[in-house]
């Protein structure tokens, strides 16, 4: 968490050159999504709540289980933080002059299996609302890598961005399908940021050339490693 901590300082600072920064962070920052990873020991719940309500995240949402667990060890929730549930949810973020829509995916009653038209549907209606609303519209999945890439290429161009998480493995990013919405997943144990750089935001209205991602081309894509090269931040390090 200390070294999240620099991290996120360093790209605020390269975003006072670069452009607005937005920063989402998804589901299962907390808890792993299954029982294959090792849960964090419930004192250290209340200093990771602390910790990421520092990073001050224009978006941040939680499993139900992740709530649960929180609550359960009396740490309190942040009113700006989102609880996933049976429906899509969204925020609405301005961004020196640019309007993002984060669109957060419901949850799946069994993770990573083919979503159900129904829920797709929902999610589909959804963004198609938000269009209306907003600049760029960007999803917030924990349905895992499967159920992800089943949406991506029935619902293509749902949504322009699609963050990722739940079960499967980490993506650097994608173009998918035919460059309609970039896929990017995180990887897992929160040792890395995904980090996306729009250099350019596809005009819908015009040909195939002009609406349309293209890595390199209108964005970018790196992965941070929160190695040992980054220092800890020792504020952080104090809370835990």
């Amino acid at each position: 968490m200390a070294r999240r901590a620099t991290a996120l300082k360093d790209l605020r600072e390269s975003g006072k050159t670069r452009g607005p920064l937005l920063l989402i962070a998804g589901p299962y920052e907390f808890l792993p999504y299954d029982d294959s990873e090792k849960r964090p020991d419930a004192k250290d719940l209340n200093p990771l709540a602390q910790a990421f309500e520092r990073f001050s995240y224009d978006a941040f949402c939680l499993a139900p289980e992740e709530a649960e667990a929180l609550t359960s060890q009396g740490v309190a929730i942040p009113k700006d933080w989102i609880v996933l549930g049976p429906e899509p949810q969204s925020r609405i973020i301005k961004k020196d002059g640019l309007t993002i829509a984060a669109l957060f995916f419901p949850m799946q009653e069994k993770m990573n299996e083919p979503p159900s038209d129904k829920l797709m549907d929902k999610v589909s209606r959804a963004a198609k609302e938000l269009r209306d609303k907003a600049d760029l519209v960007v999803g917030v999945s924990p349905w895992g890598l499967n159920a992800e890439e089943t949406f991506t290429k029935l619902k293509k161009g749902a949504v322009d961005i699609l963050l990722g998480a739940g079960p499967g493995s980490g993506i650097y990013a994608r173009a998918e399908p035919y460059g309609e919405s970039i896929w990017t997943r995180a990887y897992p144990k929160g040792k890395a940021i995904n980090e996306l750089e729009l250099l350019a935001l596809p005009d819908r209205n015009q040909g195939k050339d002009k609406s349309s991602w293209e890595l390199n081309a209108n964005f970018k894509a790196v992965v941070l490693p929160l190695d040992d090269k980054l220092a800890a931040d020792q504020e952080i390090d104090k809370l835990f």
